[in-house]
């Protein structure tokens, strides 16, 4: 009897032992699942409060998007750092141009060096070296809508030949114009951009050699039929419409800064020279001008381009020494390399010394 009450009274001790060590564990999951829930409202008011905030942001952007441009407003979210006011190049030149476009500036120029050497001289020299062009020029865009450019030459040349020993064009403004670029300006059939409108001293709109700058010439000068030929920069007004293909330019133009009549008379300084030296005489010439371009073809590797100019020129009553190049009695064009001083074309030197007695 003994044995078996000490088995029943180990048995039930077992049991009571396990008992207790299962409400203990019990106790302990409570415990944590207490922690768990009491963690996860933490996280929940910590979300909350993040949402809070980030709609109050959105809304004081919001409430900021009057007075700040458009591409500043986002959507729901932090906008990402606003972009510098301006952007700094230098690439050919310094250019600073605003973030959104609006406005931008460049500062360049270029420097040509020539020389040459002749073996049997007519009426020029031998050899020589020349600094046929100095320029610096400035050009960019204002108010989204407007361009312009402004550009200077340092050096005077000789690349279309002399009066009695002078240089012909004298250093001095070269480009220098304002063109308007506004897309309600005016609509012109299968054009891919606005019209444009253009105002000051550039080239007239005539041959493809003349109007590109010499930086993009096949060779060092433009050749002698482009020279003789076509006119320069002028003062004028002057539309430009152009669409994937096609290009047209048109304008009314008058006096060059480069006209042989402001030059001073051979045998002066350049600069200053008297102001008897300025006579266009009479009433002011003025050219009509225009020149339209077609490509059919225009692929990666393969071009055909058309193109077509004309130029009409009124010299009402101004004297015969008011054209910037082509129009003076004794006016020359000299060889593809004018450093060498010597022409091709024009009235003999001797009559030309009768002329500017």
């Amino acid at each position: 009897m003994k044995s078996r009450h000490l088995k029943i009274a180990l048995a039930a001790m077992l049991l009571i032992a396990a008992t207790e060590a299962r409400a203990g564990a019990d106790d302990d999951t409570a415990a944590e699942i207490r922690a768990l829930k009491a963690r996860l409202r933490q996280l929940e008011e910590k979300v909350a409060k993040q949402d809070r905030e980030r709609k109050e942001t959105t809304a004081k952007l919001r409430q900021a998007a009057a007075a700040a441009p458009p591409a500043s407003v986002c959507k729901d979210t932090l906008c990402p750092p606003s972009p510098a006011p301006v952007f700094i190049s230098f690439k050919n030149g310094l250019k600073v141009e605003s973030w959104d476009h609006d406005f931008s500036f460049k500062i360049g120029g270029y420097i040509f060096v020539d020389g040459g050497v002749s073996t049997q001289p007519e009426t020029g020299k031998a050899g020589t070296v020349n600094l046929s062009r100095a320029r610096l020029q400035v050009e960019g865009k204002a108010f989204s809508y407007w361009l312009y450019k402004l550009q200077y030459e340092f050096a005077g040349n000789t690349s279309t030949g002399t009066v009695g020993g002078s240089s012909t064009v004298a250093g001095g403004i070269r480009d220098a114009y304002l063109a308007l670029k506004y897309p309600g300006l005016a609509v012109v059939p299968f054009a891919s951009e606005p019209l444009v409108l253009q105002l000051g001293n550039f080239y007239e709109p005539m041959g493809l050699e003349r109007t590109n700058s010499l930086l993009y010439t096949d060779f060092i000068y433009r050749a002698m039929p482009s020279d003789a030929l076509t006119p320069s920069r002028h003062i004028g007004l002057a539309a430009l419409a152009h669409g994937g293909n096609w290009s047209a330019k048109a304008g009314i133009f008058s006096t060059s800064p480069e006209d042989r009549a402001l030059a001073p008379p051979p045998g002066t300084p350049a600069f200053p020279f008297p102001a008897s030296a300025v006579a266009t005489g009479g009433g002011q010439y003025f050219d009509l001008t225009g020149r339209t371009t077609y490509a059919p073809i225009m692929e990666k590797d393969a071009l055909l381009h058309f193109g077509v100019s004309a130029r009409f020129h009124r010299p009402n009553d101004s004297t015969g020494a008011n054209d910037n190049r082509v129009m003076l009695l004794g006016s020359n064009v000299q060889t593809e390399a004018p450093v060498l001083g010597e022409n091709l074309l024009g009235t003999p030197r001797p009559l030309m010394r009768n002329y500017f007695r």
